[in-house]
């Protein structure tokens, strides 16, 4: 018997992964051997006795040599010696129910090796390899070589013989290792149907599989093995089992498969010896008090009164005493006494030395066999783990207003506090963008130790395509002006697309070109997209009108008792002659901007033309005059939308009335830019505005025709911010009553 070590955290228990790639060994195979000396001189462990042995069946074939069972030794291979079974040159083994069950087809030659044990500890476990010739172009076919470990025996329930459980099993389960399980999850010898009925999660088994099959194990042909792999189950002290070692070809003859076993593996454990470093590779760090733990258990039958006395050495490029807490040469279990906890505490001395082994070695002697045991397991110090800070850096091809930044850290001790540049603690934070270029933000890490680095992720903005300018050509009455963009950035002039937008009419349809000829005046909006990236900027242009007739004018009073005697300024420009139509008949073509004096008796719409001669170059504004019918009257018969009763009820006159809109979005794109009232029969109209503090922003005068409007700005004509306003408004009535409230705007951009 001998010790066993095993290791916390690992993955899978005992799993040792190799890569094919790394071997270049050799093996040799002996066939002196009788199964009998193959079980109990190479096979079976220290304290390990087997006995009733037999092959196929048979003991007498037991002790006889056997082409499908063979000794082998080798070097730069996981094993260096050990059994070598395989289905190659084996008897019919078609009848063994237990290879039936996990071939999934039919068996027909191999080897079944069968022997008892009696168990010197409360575990068993051996270590194995299976490979074939069946890798990779059989995999997912009914060619399915098998083999398997069936143990049975007290405190074992199984589906199989004698209700054994096959231990040649996928880490984590009880799916049996085949072709069909363990492979390299291509589905090479038909459609994937075979391997997942045998295991639906076939393709997470492929981290068991050696696609190099360590090299062809020297001639064999094998084109695929898996790692070395753990067959291990409990045991009753004291209890004998039954052990069958069974490997078989499935349908045909013609592909071999084999499975080799660690010679010496074959043990019931008496002791156990771990090693626990709080790590998934067994080492244990210089400095902040890491220290792994060695845990001595015994394990044993029949020795619970006894003093087991383990003899320890510790060797490696780490020297006991120096590198580490000086740990002792014994262990002691006193009897009654299962387990002995040991320290292994590292010195921080500051040298950059590396990884350093600790090979320990245990030595005891099993009070029941006399048998001398010995247990040797490895771990590792390292230095000082630095923190390694692997930022993400980013970069944008279009411009945005921030982003979101991150690091990867490992090394140090977890946790991590972070702290970035701007103040963030989360290992995520937000950062702002100005514009192109490239930025640093700092990153601090410190860990559970106390520990710090600091590094910082980059943002690199490079947004390269750009409108440049867009130059313009003006226009006249006739549509002659014309606009061109200069752009530069574009990562190919193909790609890139002119989206022209008439911002007096958006639902004309521009060419998908840099310039555009025959334009009449107004603004022109640009944007050009990249289709590479993609990504778009936008720009924007107004074409200017030269010398173009422009109507203006205005009329006071603007309402008024019939008859009405109305004044009409002219203020035209670029015009040589005017048209006035009073809506009554009454047209008149004039060369002079003269006032002109009407009296109206009702309601009239009034147009003033302004000409240079050319037909489509009029320019024509409307003016509109109402008159109310003054005097006084029943009461009773008066229209109240429109009059006013005077105090003694007798007579009426038209009242002003007053209507201000509550928000106005002064930010230049020629909408609801301006914050004026909506009145009728107003002849004056005056209002203030003051901010939240009282202090005076605007004030202004005028009249329907020519009303005071708000643009947003304060006094010293500086954009106002966004917000709520207060205004108070008088206005002044055509027959000099007067209307005055208060309220409020809000500003926004």
């Amino acid at each position: 018997m001998k010790f066993s070590i095993t290791r916390f955290f690992s993955l899978v228990s005992g799993l040792a992964l190799f890569c094919g790639s790394a071997f270049s060994q050799t093996l040799t195979y002996q066939s002196t051997s009788t199964a009998v000396q193959l079980v109990n001189n190479i096979l079976a462990g220290a304290g390990v006795v087997a006995s009733n042995i037999t092959v196929n069946g048979s003991a007498a074939t037991a002790n006889t040599i056997q082409p499908a069972a063979q000794s082998f030794t080798a070097t730069s291979f996981p094993y260096t010696s050990g059994v070598y079974l395989t289905s190659g040159g084996g008897a019919s083994v078609a009848s063994d129910p237990d290879l039936q069950a996990i071939a999934l087809g039919n068996p027909t030659n191999g080897i079944v090796l069968e022997f008892d044990f009696i168990a010197t500890g409360n575990s068993l476990n051996f270590n194995y390899i299976f490979a074939s010739i069946e890798y990779t172009g059989y995999t997912c076919s009914g060619f399915n070589d098998a083999f398997g470990f069936f143990l049975s025996g007290p405190g074992i329930s199984g589906p199989y013989s004698l209700g054994a459980q096959n231990l040649a099993v996928v880490p984590g389960g009880n799916i049996p290792v085949t072709i069909n399980t363990v492979n390299s999850g291509v589905p090479s010898g038909g459609n994937p149907g075979p391997c997942i009925a045998a295991d639906p999660n076939w393709l997470s088994n492929t981290i068991y599989f050696n696609p190099t099959a360590y090299g062809g194990f020297s001639g064999e042909g094998y084109n695929g093995s898996t790692v070395s792999m753990v067959a291990e189950s409990p045991l009753i002290c004291g209890e004998t089992y039954h052990i069958k070692l069974a490997i078989c070809n499935v349908l045909d003859q013609a592909l071999d498969s084999g499975v080799y076993l660690e010679a010496g593996s074959f043990t019931t454990n008496p002791i156990e010896f771990t090693f626990n470093s709080f790590t998934l590779d067994n080492t244990v760090s210089e400095g902040c008090n890491q220290l792994g733990t060695l845990m001595f258990t015994r394990q044993g039958c029949g020795n619970e009164n006894d003093t087991l006395i383990g003899y320890t050495t510790f060797t490696g490029t780490a020297t006991n005493g120096v590198d580490y807490q000086l740990l002792g040469d014994s262990v002691v279990l006193l009897p009654g006494v299962d387990t002995v906890f040991w320290q292994l505490i590292p010195f921080e001395d500051g040298l950059i030395e590396g990884i350093e082994s600790v090979i320990v070695t245990v030595a005891a002697v099993d009070p029941l066999t006399g048998d001398t045991l010995y247990g040797t397991g490895e771990f590792f110090i390292s230095d000082v783990p630095d923190i390694i800070i692997q930022p993400e850096d980013v970069t944008y091809l279009c411009f945005q207003d921030d982003s979101e930044i991150t690091a990867n850290v490992t090394g140090g001790f977890e946790p991590y506090e972070y702290l970035w540049e701007n103040g963030a603690t989360t290992p995520i934070t937000q950062v702002p963008i100005s514009g192109n270029g490239v930025t640093y933000h700092t990153l601090t890490i410190t860990d559970a130790c106390g520990y710090v680095e600091i590094d910082s992720v980059m943002v690199t903005m490079n947004q390269t395509i750009s409108i440049d300018s867009i130059i313009m050509g003006p226009a006249t009455c006739e549509p002659v002006g014309y606009v061109s963009a200069i752009i530069s950035g574009q990562t190919n002039p193909i790609n890139v697309i002119f989206d022209w937008t008439n911002a007096a009419d958006t639902n004309l349809v521009y060419p998908d070109q840099s310039a555009l000829p025959n334009l009449g005046g107004g603004w022109y909006i640009l944007e050009l997209t990249d289709d590479n990236i993609p990504c778009s900027v936008t720009d924007s242009v107004f074409v200017t009108t030269l010398d173009t007739p422009q109507a203006s004018g205005s009329v006071s009073p603007s309402s008024g008792c019939a008859p009405l005697s109305a004044t009409f300024t002219n203020t035209s420009q670029n015009a040589t002659t005017y048209t006035w139509n009073f809506g009554n008949g009454n047209v008149q073509t004039v060369t002079n901007t003269n006032p002109i004096i009407q009296s109206f008796d009702a309601n009239t719409t009034i147009s003033l033309t302004a000409s240079n001669g050319f037909p489509n170059c009029d320019n024509t504004i409307t003016l509109a005059v109402q008159v109310v019918e003054c005097g006084c009257t029943d009461p009773i018969a008066l229209n109240y939308n429109e009059m006013a009763v005077v105090d003694d009820g007798s007579c009426i006159f038209p009242t002003p009335t007053v209507l201000a809109p509550n928000v106005f979005t002064p930010n230049n794109d020629l909408s609801n830019g301006g914050f004026l009232f909506a009145t009728t029969n107003a002849e004056k109209i005056e209002f203030v505005v003051v901010n939240r503090w009282g202090n005076l922003i605007y004030e202004g005068e005028g009249n329907e025709d020519l009303p005071p409007v708000w643009t947003g700005l304060d006094k010293s004509g500086n954009p106002v911010e966004d917000g709520v306003y207060f205004y108070t408004y008088k206005v002044t009535g055509v027959a000099g009553d007067i209307v005055e409230g208060h309220g409020f705007v809000q500003v926004v951009r």
